[in-house]
Order: C-alpha cells, then sequence, then structure tokens
C-alpha cells in the first residue's frame, strides 16, 4: 500500500511515487503472464539434442474463471431498502436540496445508469483483474453528453495513494502511460484532474491541464480480491510449475520411446546397407545366435501418473476451486453433498464478494456524489442494497416448495428475493400485483394472501 502525508504533490514526489509502483510491477506482470498461457516453463533456450517439450496448464486461467464465473456470472442485483439516517455531505433531505432523496429514485438513477455504462460486463472484467492480480481499479469520469461512465484502468499503469490514517482514506489516484520517449500522467485528487508530461525521462515534469470534477472525493473505486491483494492462482503457482513440469517430462519420454533404438546383438557384419534394406522390407535376417532388442528408457507410469494426481489435487485443494472432471461430481448427488463438497469454493465466493461489494459501494457513493451537487439531490447509497447471486444449480421445484412452506413467516418481497431468476424483487411484485387485476389467484398467491402479507410485506 502507497502512503503519503502530503496534500500537494510536485514533480519530485510523483515521480518517486511512481518508482515506488514501478517496483512491484514484474509481480503483476508475471501474474498477467501466467493468465494468458506465459509460463515459466516455456522461458530458456530449448535443447535441440533431445526432446525438450514445453507443456502449458493453463489453471490460472482456469482457477480464475472458475471463480468469476461463480462470483459474477449471475448479474449483480440491486434493491432498495430504507437508507440510514446520516446524511449526504452535511445536507439533510429537504435543507438546500430538491427534495429528492427516495431509495426508489434513486435505484432507477442507477439502473439507467449502468445500462448505459453496461454494468454487468464491467463488473465481470473488474472481477477478472482482481481475481489475477489481487487489485481491480475503477475510474469515474464524465463524457461528451455529460453522463457518467465508469470505467476500469489496469494496475499495470495505475496505482491509488492513500493517507497515513486507520482509516486508509484514498488521497490520490495516478495513472501513467508511455507515448514514444515521453510518459503522460494523470493524478486524480478530491476535486481536479491534473495532468502533466515527462519529457525523454526528464527530471521534472511539465504540466499540460487542470480541470475540475463534481464527485467530490477521488472518483476511483478498488476491488480488492482478499485481504492481502493475492491473486486466484498465485498461492499454487509453484504446484502450476511442478504439474507443468511434470506433464513435459512425460511428453519428452513419450518422444524418446518413439525415438527409441533398435539393438542388434551378435550381427557384427552389418553394414548401413542392410539397416536401410531392413527398413524398407520391414524384415530382420540375422546369422545364427543374433538376436534383435529396443533399447527404451524405463519409465514407472503408474508412479508418474499418482504423482500428477497428487499435484492436480493439491491445485484445487489449496486455491479452493472445484474439480468439475472428479468422479465424485457425478452420479446424483444430493443437495447437501454438493454443498459439502463446494463449501471451500463457497466460502471463498463469499470472502471475495464481500471485498467487492466494498468497490460497489464506493461506486454508488461516487455517483451520488455527483448527483447531489448537479441535482442538488439528498440520494444516500446505504439505501441500496447489493446481493451476488451464485450459479450453481438449483432444484427450483424444491425451492418454490420451501418457500410456500415460509409463506405465512415473511414478507413476499423476502420470498420472492431467494428465486434465483429474479433480479429485482420489489418489481417483479409490482407486475405480479398488476398481472392479478386480471387473474384468477394462483394456489402461490392464495398462500401469500393467507399470510396477511401485502406486497410490501405489511399487514
Amino acid at each position: 500500500m502507497i502512503r503519503t502525508e502530503k496534500e500537494d504533490l510536485d514533480s519530485k514526489e510523483i515521480l518517486k511515487l511512481i518508482e515506488t509502483h514501478k517496483k512491484g510491477l514484474s509481480r503483476l506482470q508475471k501474474l498477467e503472464n501466467y493468465y494468458k498461457g506465459l509460463h515459466s516453463i516455456t522461458e530458456g533456450t530449448k535443447d535441440t539434442e533431445k526432446p525438450d517439450n514445453r507443456l502449458v496448464n493453463s489453471y490460472p486461467k482456469y482457477i480464475v474463471d472458475m471463480h468469476v464465473g461463480y462470483l459474477v456470472g449471475n448479474p449483480v442485483s440491486y434493491s432498495a431498502v430504507e437508507a440510514t439516517e446520516a446524511s449526504i455531505g452535511g445536507l439533510s433531505l429537504n435543507e438546500g436540496t430538491n427534495g429528492s432523496g427516495d431509495t426508489e429514485m434513486l435505484l432507477n438513477e442507477l439502473t439507467e445508469l449502468y445500462d448505459y455504462n453496461d454494468e454487468q460486463s464491467l463488473n465481470s472484467e473488474l472481477a477478472t483483474t482482481a481475481g489475477k492480480l489481487g487489485i481491480a481499479y475503477e475510474l469515474q469520469y464524465i463524457d461528451s453528453l455529460n453522463n457518467i461512465r465508469l470505467t476500469e484502468i489496469s494496475p499495470l499503469e495505475s496505482f491509488v495513494v492513500y493517507d497515513n490514517t486507520l482509516e486508509n482514506n484514498i488521497k490520490f489516484f495516478m495513472r501513467y502511460y508511455a507515448i514514444d520517449k515521453d510518459v503522460l500522467i494523470d493524478v486524480y485528487t478530491a476535486k481536479e484532474i491534473i495532468s502533466y508530461k515527462q519529457i525523454d525521462g526528464a527530471e521534472e515534469l511539465t504540466p499540460i491541464g487542470r480541470r475540475p470534477h463534481a464527485f467530490n472525493d477521488v472518483p476511483v473505486s478498488v476491488y480488492s480480491n482478499n485481504k492481502s491483494g493475492l491473486g486466484d492462482f498465485e498461492p499454487v503457482m509453484a504446484l502450476i510449475d511442478a504439474y507443468d513440469r511434470a506433464q513435459s517430462d512425460t511428453m519428452n519420454d513419450m518422444d524418446q520411446f518413439t525415438d527409441s533404438y533398435l539393438a542388434l546383438h551378435g550381427a557384427e557384419n552389418t553394414d548401413p546397407e542392410d539397416i536401410t534394406r531392413m527398413k524398407k522390407d520391414r524384415v530382420l535376417l540375422l546369422p545364427e545366435g543374433a538376436n534383435a532388442s529396443w533399447l527404451i528408457k524405463s519409465v514407472n507410469d503408474t508412479w508418474v501418473e499418482n504423482f500428477k494426481m497428487r499435484i492436480r489435487q493439491d491445485i484445487h485443494k489449496f486455491s479452493s476451486t472445484p474439480d468439475l472432471s472428479d468422479t465424485e461430481f457425478g452420479g446424483n448427488m444430493s443437495g447437501v453433498s454438493l454443498s459439502y463438497k463446494l463449501l471451500p469454493f463457497e466460502n471463498a465466493r463469499k470472502n471475495k464478494a464481500r471485498k467487492f461489494k466494498v468497490g460497489l459501494q464506493r461506486r454508488m457513493e461516487l455517483i451520488c456524489n455527483y448527483l447531489n451537487f448537479t441535482k442538488r439531490a439528498n440520494y444516500d447509497y446505504t439505501g441500496i442494497d447489493v446481493r451476488f447471486n451464485n450459479t450453481l444449480p438449483q432444484n427450483v421445484f424444491e425451492l418454490s416448495q420451501t418457500l410456500l412452506n415460509l409463506s405465512t413467516f415473511a414478507s413476499k418481497e423476502t420470498l420472492v428475493g431467494q428465486i434465483p431468476f429474479v433480479e429485482n424483487p420489489k418489481a417483479e411484485l409490482e407486475k405480479r400485483a398488476a398481472e392479478l387485476d386480471d387473474e384468477i389467484p394462483s394456489s402461490i398467491d392464495m398462500a401469500f394472501q393467507n399470510s396477511g402479507d401485502g406486497i410490501d410485506g405489511e399487514e
């Protein structure tokens, strides 16, 4: 974590912070390369005198994609709830505002904004980057149409600078990238964006522009993969390297077996012409007492396969990633048995969801800051609930029976929120209420009505 006590940064301090960030780039670049299939086994000069296969097993991509799909494969859903009593920016409702503070209005604003930014795809990209590198950054800016835009910025070319307090408040966000021999640097503060250019490695930066923004905070959201900032496959990289070598050595042994030598015993008078004729006719004419045999490398295939199996199991175990090719996933497993089998995977998802939710909430906070300033509203991001929906297959029929059994104990909105294919429970209930005006109530409607709950779960 990069920190500073300074409120304003000069050229020397900016370049110093960039150099600090560059010291960690080798780790990030290695993680990026492994995800792309550029493992350490591909490095170095190949031996031309013997088989030298370099097999890459794409476990990093498999692990990251599995976790990302389980986390945000089903879109994150948002619903309006009662906001906290804390005011936004020191304003209370109807005090110097236009009176807009309703969570339903905010949810509608967010829905339109997220559709405009293709938020579901962006969440997947952010989760993938966090899964690869341990962290991801999302920058907010205003486009030419005065709309809020959300975009991902690679940690390979950007970083966050925090203060020295226990709250770890974000003080600056820096992005730098090279164009020919020059480096362009953007410094985002809570009030403005300051742009510099480093011309041909100069020690002093040339200011090229300043422009204010209305987000009332540094317009960046941080998505941490976990507390340690590790990628999903980072703890098992040594095991992945070992599996790559084991698979490559097995392939090399196979090549050596194919290229084995024929040993002729007691056939001293054999000349090259005899060997050529034997290859063509596929017949050996040996003198009395002579014999032939293949000279091959002896390989303990059972030991090798058991060793590779153990590595595979450890990769899945220590990365909390299920091996769906495992025979234990076959057959008719009960829901409870499957849950126990996937318990580490589910625990990892919950931990990742908690960290990812922090970034989503900061995203909404920045959006509220902008809307409150530009529209004189009083939106409170704490009035929006965020829910992650895993992608495990579910027995919808069994779930429907459970919901019916619970209909006398919980509100309709709570129960409908448990249905996996419903993204907005409140909107779904409103649509269903409109349909009921022209329909005969179904059994589930009767069950809800018998419970005495209204559309909003009130008696």
